[in-house]
């Protein structure tokens, strides 16, 4: 976000491999204003709690039923990653 930020760059596109679509899924997760797109491959997720394995689900659910991330899919993945 520093870089970002005294690049002077307001928003960016991320993709992120393995480790680094991690990487790039906190730092959306963060500040999801100053990011427009998410390109994540090879990278898997694990529910630390029941509570966030609920929120995973409900993050599923709703990223396959509307063409684009809203708000509310936003609020889930955060809440689904201890934010």
């Amino acid at each position: 976000m520093q870089i970002q930020g005294e690049l002077k760059i307001r928003t960016a596109t991320l993709a992120g491999i393995s480790m680094g679509a991690g990487v790039a899924l906190r730092f959306a997760l963060s500040d999801p204003s100053r990011v427009t797109d998410l390109i994540l491959m090879g990278s898997t997720a694990e529910a630390s709690t029941a509570e966030a394995t609920v929120a995973i689900n409900q993050l599923r659910d709703i990223g396959i039923s509307t063409p684009s991330p809203s708000g509310e899919i936003m609020d889930i993945a955060i809440r689904g990653w201890g934010g």
